[in-house]
């Protein structure tokens, strides 16, 4: 393909961010369309883009060889098996479902279609986070031993995403859980064998089951934590996102926007220093937080062009749900859950939307 011809579906927050890093950071693709939402003839207008008022009609366009889908969670599954029989390649914004079932039926679609499906995982493409996973690979603190990613907030920052508070969308730690237990497996560098997880909703956030404390074993021996909650009192603490990594010789710590530090000989190196957002911005116009998701949009583009899998390939976003969901078996039982998940119901199929036993 000499150019990838893109389709935003879902013109919200993020629907904004995609479209100002297709049309404006991308090379080697051009928006074509972008549907769904209030904002989408609007976003359409402002990028040169049509406005595409029906999905079929969408779907049944020539000038669309791929879909962007920023959607809420529930609508998923059904977006993603229709866009892969229509033949389009998807990347999907994460969670990439509301389960492990759905996440097969997505997969076993784009398979017998024979096209591509990704999952927006930005972390990997983060700047600190990047920098600090170049030094982990390089060795300059050995293997990774112990792991802990945290997301904390003075009450809940992502107001713009009410319907997240609904609950066929799953809650707060499928929401933000696919970020964190996605960069906890990224960084160990192999799957995570067991998980125990507590939950909790302690009345301080409009989302399901807003904080979450989860402990996790991995193949090669990493011990890794996961602790996010939107209930803490102001001033809150720590970061939204931060992610430790203590290897054999030294340890490294990261930060989403500010620093990437790392620890040796009794010191404290500065190895990435990442501008902090302008939160007065929308968010698809502040340069700090659309770079992420250009470089995946940009690594993706890249892998239709080139006929290789993406950075972010469908399984490790199956693997991120697959995570939340045994938190959530964990919590319910009281027991600690061994991975890979046996599958609640056979391959290929779910359960209604909002009735899954793993999520919510």
């Amino acid at each position: 393909m000499e150019q990838i011809r893109i389709a935003i579906v879902g013109s919200g927050d993020m629907g904004g961010v995609y479209a100002e890093a297709t049309a404006r950071h991308v090379t080697g693709a051009r928006l074509t369309a972008i549907h769904g939402g209030r904002r989408a003839a609007g976003l359409a207008a402002e990028y040169g883009a049509d406005h595409v008022g029906a999905f079929e009609e969408l779907l049944a366009r020539r000038d669309v060889d791929a879909l962007v889908i920023a959607t809420p969670h529930v609508q998923h599954r059904a977006q993603v098996v229709a866009a892969a029989r229509a033949g389009k390649h998807v990347l999907i914004e994460k969670p990439m479902a509301l389960d492990t079932a759905e996440c097969d039926a997505m997969i076993a679609a784009a398979t017998a279609a024979g096209v591509d499906l990704s999952v927006i995982l930005t972390m990997r493409f983060d700047t600190n986070f990047r920098a600090a996973k170049a030094r982990l690979d390089s060795g300059d603190i050995g293997r990774p031993l112990m792991l802990r990613i945290s997301g904390l907030t003075a009450g809940y920052d992502m107001g713009h995403k009410t319907w997240i508070g609904e609950r066929e969308n799953g809650g707060a730690l499928l929401d933000w859980g696919s970020h964190g237990f996605d960069i906890l497996r990224f960084v160990a560098g192999a799957d995570p064998i067991r998980l125990s997880a507590e939950l909790a909703d302690f009345g301080a956030a409009p989302v399901g089951e807003p904080s979450a404390m989860v402990q996790l074993a991995y193949a090669n021996g990493v011990m890794a934590q996961l602790w996010m909650s939107y209930e803490l009192p102001p001033p809150g603490l720590d970061s939204p996102f931060r992610l430790w990594i203590v290897g054999e010789r030294g340890m490294l710590q990261v930060n989403r926007f500010g620093q990437a530090l790392l620890g040796h000989d009794e010191s404290w190196d500065v190895i990435s220093d990442d501008a902090l957002p302008d939160w007065s911005l929308e968010r698809r116009h502040d340069p700090v937080r659309v770079v992420a998701p250009a470089r995946q949009i940009q690594d993706w583009v890249d892998a239709l062009r080139e006929g290789r899998p993406s950075a972010a390939p469908a399984d490790a976003g199956r693997w991120a749900v697959m995570q939340v969901e045994a938190a959530y078996r964990s919590w319910r039982t009281g027991e600690t859950v061994r991975l890979p998940l046996a599958p609640f119901e056979a391959p290929g199929t779910s359960a209604a939307p909002g009735t899954s036993p793993g999520v919510v």
